[in-house]
C-alpha cells in the first residue's frame, strides 16, 4: 500500500516474535505451473499435475465455469506454499530434490503422516484436517487417494534452527522412573529425587513427542563435590534401537541450593512416537539427578 509492506503478526503475545515466511508476490498474477516449466525441488516426471505457487488467503483452488474455490483460512506454516489438488483414486510418486515438508489436507490421516491439530477453510464452508511428513533431500513420496477434494501442499525446509521457547515443555521426573539401577530415592531440597549409589549405575527416560522435529533435551542435576564427575548418555527410539551413541559428559560442581543442567538435543530430527535417554555413571556416586525437560 502506497509503496509499503505491513506486515502482521496474528496471535503473538507480547515478548514474541515468529517469522514463518515472507512471500511477495503480485495479487494480480498468480500463476499455475505447467508440465514443461521445471521445479526447483518437486520433480514431476510426466505426471499430470496442475501445480499452484505461493499459498495465501483468497489463492484459487480451482474454477469450475463461473465457481472459484479457494482458501479462506490457513494455518501461519502453509503461507507461501506450493500446492495441488489431488485426483481421487490415484497413485501419486512424486520426488523431491530437497528437505521438504509435506502437508495432506483432508479428511483420513495417511500412513506416515502426522497429525497436526490444525485445518484449513475453504470459501465453500469445507474445512480439511492437516496432516505432515517431513522428507529428506532425494526422498520420494507415493500417497495414493481415496477420496476427491484431497490437497497436497508442500515447501522446503527453511533451515532455521527451531524455536524451542515457542514449543510445548514436558519435564519427566528422575524419581517416577522405574528403568533404572544403582540409585536410590532421597529427600533433597524438599522434593523427592534420586541419587547415585554406585559408580556404575543408570537411569533411564522414556518420553513422547507429537510432531517430526528436533527436540532440546535438558537434565538438570546437583553435583555437591568439588571435583567434575563424568559419565554419558544415549538416546534409543521405541524399540531399544541407538539413535544418538553413547556420548561423554562432564557434570560440573555445584553451589549450594542451586542445580546445574546438561543441555543437549536428538541431532537430527525425530517423527513423532516414543523414546528414551538413558544417563550413565562413570563416577557419578553421590550426585542427584531432579528430572528431564524435553522441548
Amino acid at each position: 500500500m502506497n509503496g509499503k509492506i505491513v506486515i502482521n503478526f496474528p496471535r503473538i503475545y507480547a515478548g514474541q516474535a515468529v517469522i514463518q515466511a515472507i512471500a511477495i508476490a503480485s495479487k494480480e498474477n498468480r500463476k499455475t505451473l505447467s508440465l514443461d516449466q521445471k521445479h526447483y525441488n518437486l520433480e514431476l516426471g510426466n505426471q499430470d499435475i496442475k501445480l499452484h505457487s505461493w499459498l495465501d488467503i483468497g489463492s484459487c483452488l480451482k474454477r469450475e465455469g463461473i465457481i472459484e474455490t479457494t482458501f479462506f483460512s490457513l494455518p501461519s506454516s502453509l503461507f507461501g506454499s506450493d500446492y495441488f489438488e489431488l485426483d481421487s483414486n490415484r497413485t501419486y510418486r512424486l520426488h523431491f530434490k530437497e528437505p521438504t515438508n509435506v502437508f495432506l489436507l483432508g479428511s483420513n490421516q495417511p500412513d506416515d503422516f502426522e497429525q497436526t491439530k490444525n485445518s484449513v477453510q475453504l470459501n465453500t464452508g469445507k474445512y480439511l484436517a492437516v496432516f505432515r511428513k517431513v522428507l529428506q533431500a532425494g526422498e520420494e513420496l507415493s500417497i495414493t487417494t481415496k477420496t476427491q477434494g484431497e490437497i497436497l501442499v508442500f515447501q522446503q525446509q527453511s533451515g532455521m534452527l527451531p524455536v524451542y521457547d515457542l514449543k510445548e515443555v514436558k519435564n519427566y521426573k528422575a524419581y517416577q522412573s522405574s528403568w533404572r539401577d544403582g540409585v536410590s530415592e532421597i529427600e533433597f531440597a524438599g522434593q523427592k529425587r534420586v541419587a547415585f549409589s554406585k559408580n556404575e549405575g543408570y537411569i533411564g527416560w522414556q518420553f513422547q513427542v507429537g510432531a517430526a522435529d528436533v527436540y532440546a533435551l535438558s537434565i538438570k542435576y546437583h553435583n555437591p563435590f568439588k571435583e567434575a564427575r563424568r559419565g554419558y548418555y544415549e538416546i534409543l527410539d521405541k524399540n531399544k534401537h541407538v539413535l544418538v551413541p553413547k556420548t561423554p559428559i562432564q557434570l560440573e560442581p555445584t553451589r549450594v541450593g542451586k542445580w546445574n543442567y546438561i543441555n543437549t538435543d536428538t541431532k537430527t530430527m525425530i517423527n513423532a512416537g516414543t523414546y528414551f535417554v538413558k544417563l550413565y555413571s562413570s563416577d557419578l556416586e553421590g550426585v542427584i539427578i531432579d528430572n528431564l525437560e524435553v522441548k
